[in-house]
């Protein structure tokens, strides 16, 4: 197996040796406009080209994001050049992922009645991202309803599910989660075709995000919508990893979201999701953190598997989280000193 993936471990090296450090993170959060962050990334960092005709004063968040994301496409692209027609297949699972964020976003545009944001240009990479989907993205941008979402995913996947939704008059999040959960099932499956030391490294890294996962959304549920019991359990993903079903049991019917706190801490190894969770620490960034420390030691300890190319772009996904929140940051006034606290990855 090792000697399948040695071109390609090679490669993740040189690219993770491109990720921001705790340098590059102090270096942001010490500019003060919108305009000094991207100069600084475009002149310093890997997003240069990615950034390069970006309008920073004026441009969309959702544009921002997918002009970020397209540095990830490119190094996507490239690791996909090195792999055989096998590796590719399961490389190309993860395009999912972003299609269904995507999805998300032009729903949630929609429901919100914002006009969609007109992502893709036709500059290369743009056109190599159009490549790999078979969402009609034109399609999409143009969308104001979603039977129009729904048109423009025809020949995909995702079309049964909204039109299920749709049926069922489901909200955005509802909608939004089994989306979610189709992408999530479907790559804990399609493990069982990789070899020995490469599926038990994916079951790890994937195994602690679906727990994760699954207590935050316990979480939320009893926290900031009020769910009922019975309602929170169709939103949990059906696999257990280091969890059991009596942890999920006791978690779902805790009296509150302390007591589902106190369980987690006291009876699961992810206590670390609520660290510091009443000085201001929301749980979402503690999942970052310790996502991106399990990322890292998959990379390190398999490097050569499939699992550490998935773990690879799980770590500049977490990249491109950060610098959008800094960016957003400060676009709206936010104290340096106070973003950065919500910053967890880096080192910083």
């Amino acid at each position: 197996m090792g000697a399948q993936y040695c071109a390609v471990s090679a490669k993740l090296k040189a690219m993770y040796g491109s990720c921001l450090d705790a340098d590059d993170y102090n270096e942001l959060l010490s500019r003060r406009t919108v305009p000094e962050i991207c100069g600084y990334l475009k002149q310093n960092t890997v997003y240069a080209k990615a950034l390069e005709g970006y309008n920073e004063e004026t441009a969309h968040r959702g544009v921002l994001e997918t002009k970020l994301m397209m540095r990830l496409f490119d190094e996507y692209s490239r690791l996909y050049t090195f792999m055989n027609q096998k590796q590719r297949s399961f490389l190309g699972l993860w395009n999912m992922q972003w299609e269904i964020k995507v999805l998300q976003r032009a729903m949630r545009y929609i429901v919100n009645h914002e006009e969609i944001p007109q992502w893709f240009g036709d500059d290369a990479t743009e056109l190599e991202i159009k490549k790999h989907t078979r969402i009609k993205l034109d399609a999409l941008a143009a969308a104001r309803s979603m039977s129009e979402v729904i048109a423009a995913c025809e020949n995909t996947p995702y079309k049964e599910i909204l039109e299920t939704g749709e049926k069922l008059n489901l909200d955005l999040f509802s909608s939004g989660m089994r989306l979610d959960r189709f992408y999530i099932e479907t790559l804990w499956k399609a493990k069982n075709s990789l070899e020995r030391e490469d599926k038990d490294a994916f079951a790890s890294w994937l195994g602690t995000d679906i727990d994760m996962m699954n207590i935050m959304w316990i979480y939320r549920g009893k926290k900031f919508w009020d769910f009922s019991n019975e309602r929170i359990y169709t939103y949990i993903l059906p696999i257990r990893y280091r969890l059991s079903s009596e942890d999920i049991s006791r978690m779902v019917q805790s009296d509150d979201p302390k007591a589902l706190e106190e369980y987690v801490k006291a009876n699961t190894i992810y206590g670390d999701l609520f660290d510091s969770h009443g000085e201001g620490i929301f749980i979402e960034e503690n999942y970052n953190y310790i996502a991106h420390k399990k990322a890292r030691s998959i990379m390190s300890a398999h490097p050569l598997t499939m699992a550490a190319v998935y773990a690879y772009i799980n770590i500049k996904e977490l990249e491109i989280s950060n610098i959008t929140i800094i960016i957003e940051g400060i676009r709206y006034g936010i104290n340096p000193d106070n973003i950065k606290k919500h910053i967890k990855i880096g080192g910083i």
